[in-house]
């Protein structure tokens, strides 16, 4: 059964509508709910028989808008003309869809002129990306590279003092203490600078291995895996090759293992694990370890740039505060995106999907 069998074709010719999509919801008729064939191909169910029902095309919408919909076709509300909203295609990705609303005069019947704005929508979110990342390099500059830098000057006028009192030993801690601050000064620029550089250019993407860059970033790590005795459990079922930037996957796994080894317990070695499955048509790896955990009140911003943990075992730990917000960077660039989960003092879990 196609479309023009079940609708009135002398008061719609569906072929000859030239945009993104179009549906008609008509109450009063038995079949309520009527969408043209190139929405319907938009969509991905090009060669699939649908259902002409309301209920149908609402399941397609993203939840979060699926109310507001709801909302306006059944209670035709004719004072909103445009509705954007997320439908989802054969292959579970969603679609953003720009929708002109038509509440027809007697009020029996609602239409809707879909265009697709996915790139539109994608630009926008990069460009709140970008403006969230200002913020962040604004709040940097007025206090997470000051703050070193304060820590110099105090050292260093403590290490002056101390000289012109003939204490050389302790200007000589003084001043090491300073060295030890440079260093660390540093690396957050040059942590910054990686940051920065990551997606300025074109982003390619090619046939990658997966074991090969794990055992690629296990090999960056090799000191510290060492000196950490920590042990790799690897699931068996990685692909052969998956669609992504292979210098920017195996920074990925750098900086989660580096993670994990460095968030240990005091008395145990670290056992990280690297799992992997393939559904609704992405992949999605998770590495899980048996360190210390974070605090639930430190997860929501665990990648931001710059931010770590303020409880006192994760204080104590090294490290820039940059590797989670570089590793967030690089899987919203191949399209993805990633979640974390951790229960504290017992483990963390970060699960990736391409």
């Amino acid at each position: 059964m196609d479309h023009k069998e079940n609708y009135p074709s002398k008061q719609f010719d569906f072929e000859n509508f030239d945009f993104d999509g179009w549906w008609i919801y008509e109450p009063g008729l038995e079949n309520e709910f009527f969408i043209a064939p190139f929405l319907k191909d938009l969509l991905g169910f090009q060669n699939k028989k649908v259902p002409f029902a309301l209920s149908w095309f609402v399941e397609k919408i993203h939840p979060q808008e699926r109310v507001q919909f709801l909302e306006i076709v059944t209670k035709k509300i004719s004072n909103i003309a445009n509705i954007e909203y997320r439908l989802k295609t054969a292959d579970n990705s969603y679609r953003w869809m720009l929708c002109r609303l038509k509440v027809d005069n007697n009020n029996s019947r609602v239409s809707g002129i879909q265009t697709d704005i996915t790139k539109q929508k994608e630009t926008e979110l990069q460009l709140i990306r970008s403006n969230k990342e200002l913020e962040q390099f604004a709040y940097i500059t007025s206090h997470d590279l000051q703050a070193p830098l304060r820590h110099i000057w105090t050292f260093m006028d403590l290490a002056r003092i101390n000289l012109n009192k003939n204490k050389k030993q302790q200007a000589l801690i003084n001043i090491n203490t300073v060295l030890a601050t440079c260093t660390h000064l540093k690396n957050l620029v040059s942590d910054l600078l990686n940051y920065s550089r990551i997606g300025r250019n074109q982003i390619t993407f090619s046939n990658t291995n997966p074991l090969s860059t794990i055992i690629h970033a296990q090999n960056i790590l090799s000191d510290e895996i060492k000196a950490s005795n920590a042990t790799f459990e690897i699931s068996s079922n990685l692909p052969d090759n998956i669609l992504a930037n292979e210098e920017y996957l195996i920074d990925v796994f750098v900086n989660l293992f580096s993670n994990s080894i460095k968030y240990k317990k005091d008395n145990e070695a670290p056992i990280i694990k690297v799992s992997y499955s393939f559904e609704n048509h992405k992949n999605i790896f998770c590495i899980t370890d048996n360190g210390i955990g974070i605090p639930d009140l430190e997860l929501e911003k665990i990648f931001d740039i710059f931010r770590r943990s303020s409880t006192e075992s994760h204080l104590k730990k090294v490290g820039s505060g940059i590797g989670l917000s570089t590793v967030k960077k690089i899987i919203e660039l191949h399209g993805g995106n990633i979640e974390v989960s951790s229960e504290e003092g017992a483990y963390s879990s970060f699960t990736f999907f391409l």
